[in-house]
């Protein structure tokens, strides 16, 4: 309504300027307040859009509903089923399972016996099974086999001419009967004597020859097994007495126990050694009587009977008792209760737990030795 009435009165408004007579200046005047009426219409119909698009959006503006509430849930508690044990006769031991490690006792140690020779390559590692004669390491030899090579070709042209002469010696003997006269064969002789002084110069060259090439070659002595080898890095030049390898016998080996738990060990005594699971019995041993360096706050096991196959990489195990009391009444070690200086148990009577004190012994790994407190046969709470 509003914009219609002021539209109507801007009608009129025009229609008389329009009829009347109108000076340039008044005309000025005239266009002015057209162009002002022409901007009020614009922010009229931007102030009627704005109105009409905050009504369109509080339409869809109205808050969803919310769906109901699930009821509220009821929580029960779960009964856990109460876990007892009784009072039985066993062996409370306590022990310790540390690790030892395998000393062979027949072992030897491999070295070059050349120096300033460029190291062709180590060909083993440690753990490595090894046969006797088999090559640990060699260094490059390229002039060596050479020379080798040509006094074996000169053995070979020296037999030669020695099994010539040696013809040759026997067709004029048969020449000489042939002819009957004696034949000459002092030349023959002459000869065969330089041959022979050559040949044994050049046998002597080559079992020097030969001798030069083992030493070049590093061999196993012995079948058994590589307990350590030396990194091979590239170029490396060897030295004379240089550590190579070490080789050590199978079967010939004993275990060393390093630490405090050694001191609980006795010399004679028997014990239980574990390798990959399985127990073998083997006694404590004075390693001085098998040339073993001895260490401090160390003990060394033998294996009685026929020993496992093993390698210096092969973890094993000694079981060693601090304590035990065997044949007596024991409990699970989570029985028992130490609350300051009480020590008690929870005993079932009658289907009602009671709070038992109890005197204990030995507290072994799994259970505890029980003195007094409890009697075979008792219902205890775990």
């Amino acid at each position: 309504m509003l914009i219609n009435h002021t539209r109507k009165l801007l009608f009129n408004s025009n229609r008389a300027l329009n009829r009347s007579r109108l000076s340039p200046k008044t005309r000025w005047s005239v266009r002015d307040f057209r162009l002002g009426r022409d901007r009020l219409k614009m922010r009229l119909l931007y102030l009627a859009g704005v109105m009409a698009l905050v009504l369109m959006t509080g339409c869809f503006a109205l808050p969803a509903e919310e769906p109901p509430l699930p009821p509220p849930a009821i929580y029960v508690p779960v009964v856990r089923p109460m876990r007892t044990t009784m009072v039985t006769e066993g062996d409370a031991v306590r022990f310790v399972t540390p690790l030892v490690t395998i000393i062979p006792t027949h072992r030897e140690t491999l070295h070059f016996n050349v120096g300033w020779q460029r190291i062709l390559d180590v060909y083993v590692s440690a753990g490595d099974v090894v046969q006797a004669g088999d090559v640990i390491a060699e260094v490059e030899r390229p002039y060596l086999l050479t020379q080798l090579e040509n006094a074996i070709w000169e053995e070979e042209g020296l037999l030669l001419e020695l099994s010539q002469l040696a013809q040759r010696q026997a067709l004029t003997v048969r020449q000489g009967i042939a002819l009957g006269t004696t034949a000459d064969i002092s030349g023959y002789t002459q000869e065969r004597e330089r041959l022979n002084g050559q040949l044994y110069v050049v046998r002597m060259r080559l079992d020097f020859l030969r001798q030069e090439v083992e030493d070049m070659v590093v061999r196993a002595p012995f079948d058994g097994t590589i307990i350590w080898a030396m990194e091979f890095s590239g170029v490396m030049w060897s030295q004379v007495g240089q550590h190579i390898a070490t080789i050590a016998e199978p079967g010939q080996y004993i275990f060393r126990l390093t630490g405090s738990d050694a001191a609980h060990v006795e010399v004679g005594e028997a014990y239980d050694i574990v390798i990959t699971f399985d127990s073998f019995p083997a006694v404590a041993i004075d390693p001085e009587t098998l040339g073993v360096e001895v260490d401090n706050n160390t003990a060394h096991f033998a294996i009685v009977g026929e020993s496992p196959v093993v390698t210096p990489a092969t973890l094993a195990t000694v079981r060693i008792i601090h304590e035990a009391a065997y044949g007596v009444l024991v409990v699970p070690n989570p029985a028992v209760n130490f609350v300051g200086d009480r020590i008690f148990v929870q005993v079932l009577e009658d289907g009602v737990i009671v709070l038992r004190d109890v005197e204990v012994g030995v507290v072994g790994n799994s259970v505890t030795e029980v003195i007094s407190g409890l009697e075979y046969g008792d219902v205890i709470v775990l």
